[in-house]
């Protein structure tokens, strides 16, 4: 079931670090928000329509037992997404980590591995390359492309122009302030004011998600979506449509392909799983190449069983980019392997490490 999703409110979106007004002062938003946030607000309404009975944990004797009884009500539910999306639905990716930005221009250029690389690094990954003058400098790019434009990388094609979409176009931020109060007496606690930085998603903007598993969901309705269950409405649209024959016989032409990540994923490596060292995974043999990642982003939490925040996960964000050479096995079977599929060591089915396959040629 694939579902678009449109904000009724402000909307808050919070990192993965704790926050407690008695020590912080801003409670800031993240965008685009970790997919953890929609599965959340999916498995809420899906037990809220199997008239579950949701009770406070405190007086609740066995949490663990109440728990399995959550995870056995949504025990195949998974999702892919969320995407940003306009009111036509049509969707917008992060932008790749190595098509890099000229600097004060509106220009980008793309990096790739070298034939013959003049040096080796001690990662065991080729260096990353582009053609430019020695007085062009680079920097990340910001932003988000189209499907049209996003597909025309993954075929290792040159773009005209990327039709980069801005994160102002998108939303806007609002600040408002609040104050502590305790649960009991529900008075204000001197000094203890802060401030929470809300979403404002502008009017032709909402977002795309994949359901995944026996959702017995209605084909539209509403979710509580994000910090303080702000309001959303959602309707069911057409599946993804996505044609990857042109991107397989690039391929299958040159032995080269490219994971690109569409949402953060969590490695117990760090910034690469264990498989990737290997070179194995799916019956399929490979070789590292490179990679272009971007700086780790903190996923954290709340561990309602224990009452207290969960540890906070290093991920490798979305729109990074690992480079390999196929030894082993055939194009389908990597597609089936890795297309729209995740690759992360954890929260698979909360949609973390969510990928795309692409082709790739040297410099």
């Amino acid at each position: 079931m694939r579902i678009f999703i449109e904000p009724l409110d402000v909307m808050l979106f919070r990192d993965g670090k704790p926050f407690s007004a008695e020590e912080d002062v801003i409670a800031s938003s993240i965008f685009p928000p970790f997919p953890s946030t929609f599965y959340g607000a999916i498995r809420t309404e899906i037990l809220s329509r199997q008239n579950f009975e949701f009770l406070p944990l405190s007086p609740v004797k066995n949490n663990s037992q109440y728990l399995n009884q959550i995870d056995s009500l949504t025990q195949d539910l998974g999702i892919v997404g969320p995407f940003i999306a306009d009111e036509n639905h049509l969707e917008y990716f992060p932008i790749p980590k190595d098509v890099m930005k000229i600097k004060g221009e509106d220009k980008y250029v793309q990096l790739k591995p070298r034939s013959s690389p003049p040096f080796k690094s001690d990662l065991a990954v080729s260096p990353l390359w582009v053609k430019t003058n020695y007085d062009e400098h680079m920097e990340d790019s910001k932003g988000f492309i189209r499907e049209s434009k996003l597909k025309i990388y993954l075929r290792g094609e040159k773009s005209d122009g990327w039709s980069i979409l801005s994160l102002d176009e998108i939303f806007q931020k609002e600040e408002r302030v609040g104050i502590k109060r305790p649960g009991a007496t529900k008075t204000t606690e001197e000094g203890l004011f802060y401030i929470a930085e809300f979403v404002r998603l502008k009017s032709r903007y909402g977002f795309t998600l994949d359901i995944e598993g026996n959702a017995d969901l209605p084909d539209k309705g509403f979710l509580r979506l994000g910090g303080e269950s702000r309001a959303a409405s959602y309707r069911k649209i057409e599946d993804r449509n996505w044609d990857d024959d042109a991107i397989k016989k690039k391929i299958k032409e040159t032995r080269k392909f490219k994971l690109y990540l569409l949402s953060p994923a969590i490695f117990n490596q760090g910034w690469v799983a264990e498989w990737m060292q290997k070179g194995e995974k799916d019956g399929l043999k490979f070789k590292r190449v490179s990679a272009c990642v971007g700086k780790p982003v903190s996923v954290g939490g709340f561990d309602i069983v224990k009452n207290e925040p969960k540890p906070i996960k290093k991920a490798v964000p979305a729109g990074s980019v690992y480079f390999f050479e196929l030894l082993e096995g055939n194009v389908d079977e990597l597609f089936k392997a890795f297309q729209f599929k995740s690759i992360s060591d954890e929260k698979q089915k909360e949609g973390f490490g969510i990928t795309l396959v692409g082709g790739w040629s040297n410099v």
